[in-house]
């Protein structure tokens, strides 16, 4: 056998497995095992480096220790320079058994992640703690609003709509929602975690009618009702954005988050929020008709500004969407109507957000 560190041997710990006490040893390095020596026990083994397993590495001045397998609950302490001496010989293939195993554990997350939670995602929503969703609404909303103007609490248009919002929420018994305007060239709207509603003043402005706009406030409200915004998070990231916003984190996750959660809706989901819209608009005596004015507009745009409405991207087609709610059955005569002309330029113009200093 040919004898490495020669000229030294590695004073350190053994506990063999079948002794109630671990006991000093030396060891030798060779070049196809190490050499245990007992000196007190006048006892040597050899263990080959095939049998020889590192089980934990020395770091930050802690030792390590290896196992022989030779001695199924053996241990063997390391210290940096045992653990350097051996290196080189351990081999670091991975045992073929190993290799099935965590194919198989790929393939069991995968199911996991693409279909177990997808569809258990209308459960799963339902148990995510308050606070969780609470947080998680807060992060997304900071970073879609970042660098970007909102309008104030107290300025007429906000105070005009979360007050719609709150007609809607009431007549529906659901819990209150929470409107934001913020200033941005996209025309959009969606519905965030925690009862949030985000609106691009950019729709307000392009909205033909206060009709349609609140068809548009109601359909989210929809979205909060069926809690789809937690089951998109849930659906989409799995539950490594929640389990990071719960911990505390927030970072990629989040960001990833905050770009697929208004594109993610399926169509049952879009056709149940336009129903909840329909149903909502009828009880208050809205003119139900008014909101397909809202996907007629953009349909006879065939480019410029109507291609920014990312808010129909991802929605059932405008042609369904328009023949379900110029159908949807309603007695003219018992239309009420939503605001004053007056009303409706205040609200288009965002009088008091502050937005009008950045438009050009």
């Amino acid at each position: 056998m040919v004898l490495f560190d020669r000229n030294h041997q590695h004073h350190t710990t053994f506990y063999d497995g079948m002794h109630a006490v671990a006991r000093a040893v030396d060891v030798s390095v060779f070049a196809t095992g190490i050499e245990i020596c007992d000196k007190e026990q006048h006892k040597k083994f050899f263990c080959p480096y095939e049998n020889l397993q590192i089980m934990d590495v020395p770091r930050d001045g802690q030792s390590g220790y290896a196992h022989c397998t030779q001695f199924p609950e053996s241990q063997l302490l390391l210290d940096d320079a045992l653990f350097k001496a051996i290196k080189p010989h351990i081999q670091t293939k991975t045992p073929w058994n190993i290799i099935v195993m965590i194919a198989i554990l790929v393939v069991l997350v995968g199911l996991i992640v693409f279909v177990t939670i997808p569809a258990s995602a209308p459960v799963i929503a339902t148990m995510i703690p308050a606070t969780v969703e609470k947080r998680l609404g807060a992060l997304v909303l900071d970073e879609i609003t970042r660098g970007k103007l909102v309008c104030p609490q107290d300025a007429q248009p906000h105070m005009m709509l979360q007050a719609l919002a709150d007609d809607f929420a009431h007549a529906n018994n659901i819990a209150p929602v929470s409107i934001v305007i913020v200033h941005s060239d996209e025309i959009n709207a969606f519905a965030l975690p925690a009862r949030q509603i985000v609106l691009f003043d950019s729709l307000l402005q392009q909205t033909a009618s206060p009709e349609a706009l609140a068809g548009v406030i109601a359909h989210e409200i929809g979205h909060v009702a069926y809690n789809h915004s937690m089951e998109n998070f849930v659906r989409v990231l799995g539950m490594g954005l929640i389990l990071e916003v719960a911990t505390g984190g927030g970072g990629t996750m989040l960001f990833l988050g905050t770009e697929l959660y208004h594109n993610a809706y399926s169509r049952d989901k879009e056709q149940q929020a336009d129903e909840f819209a329909a149903r909502a608009m009828h009880a208050k005596h809205y003119d139900v008709h008014k909101v397909a004015d809202f996907f007629a507009r953009s349909m006879k745009e065939e480019s410029g500004l109507f291609e920014q409405f990312s808010w129909l991207s991802t929605h059932p087609t405008h042609k369904s969407r328009i023949d379900f709610f110029t159908s949807y059955p309603q007695e003219q005569s018992s239309l009420t109507p939503m605001m004053t002309d007056t009303q409706w330029r205040v609200l288009q113009k965002m009088e008091g957000c502050g937005f009008h200093k950045e438009r050009k």
